[in-house]
């Protein structure tokens, strides 16, 4: 018979026990690359630290994505992403493996990736291209099918995957899907796919669909395998081996979640706007309603609920399950929004918000839908006061970009183009004013494009950060938030090429052109002359870029 002593020793060995397997996540492959070396005290050594450094103070993220040394030659980007169903004790404990390990196996290697079936990280000097096999890892568990026809088989488990990898491009930014297919009555296939998220638009279906093209010349007839990538891995076995949420049933398809941290160490006055960027996007997640929920407030939208119309789209009153009356603002299909920058909106909002205006109570965005849920308030102009009011706070601030203030167009562009207002105003730590209180005054993007074009761009930098940034990083920043401001929306950048300039040394920025409302007054000094040509002015700014090789330049800049 077992005493209570006994009891008590064998529950805490027990405990004891599963602390032992959760700490042992299960190693899978390696890659590293043996093209290029670097020494321990090198500066790509020293940066490759920092990586690390980030890694482990940001572990509690499933995904987590930095780029150290920007805008040098020694320059690290590196992720680690967990299983999109793994608890945040497994994500920790496969991370801090997998940091310790990936250093061992890979000493001195300027690229490297490890792959557990929990989690994987990796670092380059360069990139990983989403479109290639290579790195990769094949896995077969060495046992064949058998009782059931090959061919049916076959059809099913390919046929799986190639609807997760949809699937899994079309789940929003958790890049994650697992589902089941039964082959027989006594044969059932389980699925697991999932991409990196920094992938862009149409690159996790690519990056899945090549890991699944892999399979067949590895792990025909097999009852379990893997595909393991730099951007992507799948995985089938014919037992479950994947953790289904809570309110998942276990027949269909199903799509994990997660929540995204970015930092990438550049020059502190950009690095201060995308942790800043980070954070927000990390508590946006938690303003996100579900679909379910907003059709259940508002009656699935029904006539009776419908209390307003605008260019955008429809205004509906709805009463959530807690009581709180809301507002919904559906987008119009045509609205011309993609999720991104439907987000980038929120965040514009969110942030632009005064308390004694309507409060945004969140956003969902599902399916083809988009939809801003907002506190309701008896107005007769319900969708002028909660909707066009935003309008005018952007402008007022001078996010505004002049197509949407002045004619109603709205597209991705407008984003962009507050995107580089925010840039400049870090940068410069001045506010960007639409209302010119004399004519000596210039507004912010005039300012700045002044200097830039007189081949001074630092001018416009915040004195007490002239002595303590590398000029050649605030330069490119300048540029960067130059080539959103531009008047011409078709001119301005999207932001998935904003990220790659900021990401990758290797891509060049085009040269700006001036920006959007520039003033040029009839007494200012700098005003470009009538007789200086177009061509004129573009010989200056090849002047500024040929001037300012982001890898290269010194810290000092001509006047």
């Amino acid at each position: 018979m077992v005493t209570p002593k006994q009891w008590i020793t064998l529950v805490a060995l027990c405990g004891f026990l599963m602390n032992l397997t959760e700490a042992a996540p299960t190693y899978a492959a390696t890659y590293c690359s043996n093209n290029t070396t670097y020494e321990a005290n090198s500066t790509f050594g020293t940066n490759l630290n920092i990586l690390f450094y980030y890694f482990s103070t940001n572990i509690s993220n499933p995904y987590f994505l930095t780029v150290v040394g920007f805008g040098t030659t020694n320059a690290v980007n590196g992720l680690f992403l967990c299983r999109g169903d793994v608890n945040a004790t497994i994500c920790e404990q496969c991370v801090t493996a997998a940091s310790k390990e990936i250093r061992r196996r890979c000493p001195n290697q300027t690229e490297a990736v490890i792959w557990y079936d929990e989690c994987m990280l990796r670092y380059t000097n360069t990139f990983f291209a989403i479109n290639s096999v290579v790195p990769r890892s094949n896995f077969n568990d060495g046992k064949n099918i058998s009782g059931v026809d090959l061919g049916l088989f076959n059809e099913s488990v390919f046929g799986l995957l190639t609807d997760l990898a949809t699937e899994a491009e079309n789940s929003g930014s958790v890049k994650f899907a697992v589902g089941e297919v039964k082959v027989t009555r006594s044969v059932t296939v389980y699925a697991l796919e999932q991409c990196t998220r920094d992938l862009p638009e149409g690159g996790c279906e690519t990056c899945l669909r090549g890991a699944i093209g892999t399979l067949p010349s590895c792990c025909t007839a097999k009852q379990g395998a893997k595909a393991l990538l730099a951007s992507c891995n799948v995985r089938y076995e014919i037992f479950p081996f994947y953790t289904l949420p809570p309110s998942s049933s276990s027949g269909g398809k199903k799509v994990g979640s997660g929540t995204i941290g970015i930092v990438v160490v550049v020059p502190v006055v950009l690095l201060i706007l995308l942790i800043a960027v980070g954070d927000e996007i990390t508590s946006l997640e938690s303003l996100q309603f579900n679909l379910a929920t907003i059709e259940a407030a508002t009656n699935n939208f029904s006539r009776e609920n419908e209390i307003g119309r605008g260019g955008f789209g429809d205004v509906y009153k709805g009463i959530l399950l807690d009581g709180r009356q809301i507002a919904v603002k559906r987008l119009s299909k045509s609205s011309g929004q993609g999720t991104v920058e439907f987000k980038n909106e929120i965040l514009l909002i969110a942030r632009l918000q005064h308390r004694n205006l309507v409060t945004l109570f969140g956003f969902c965005s599902e399916e083809e839908e988009k939809m801003l849920i907002y506190e309701y308030v008896p107005n007769k102009s319900l969708d002028y006061f909660l909707f066009d009011i935003h309008r005018r706070r952007l402008l007022n601030c001078g996010y505004m970009s002049p197509e949407y203030a002045m004619h109603g167009q709205y597209s991705e562009k407008s984003d962009v183009f507050s995107f580089g207002v925010i840039v400049l105003e870090i940068i410069s730590a001045k506010r960007n004013s639409r209302a010119l209180a004399s004519p000596d005054f210039d507004d912010l993007l005039t300012y700045a494009w002044n200097n830039w074009r007189d081949e001074k761009p630092l001018e416009i930098l915040d004195p007490d950060l002239k002595e303590s940034l590398s000029h050649s990083e605030v330069i490119k920043c300048i540029h960067i938030g130059l080539l959103c401001v531009q008047q011409n929306p078709d001119d301005r950048p999207t932001m998935e090429r904003v990220v790659s300039y900021l990401s990758t040394i290797s891509v060049e920025p085009p040269l700006p052109r001036e920006p959007a409302l520039f003033m040029d007054i009839g007494n200012d000094p700098k005003k470009i002359p009538e007789e200086e040509s177009n061509s004129d002015q573009q010989t200056k700014s090849n002047s500024i870029q040929s001037s300012t090789n982001y890898m290269t330049i010194s810290d000092s800049f001509p006047r």
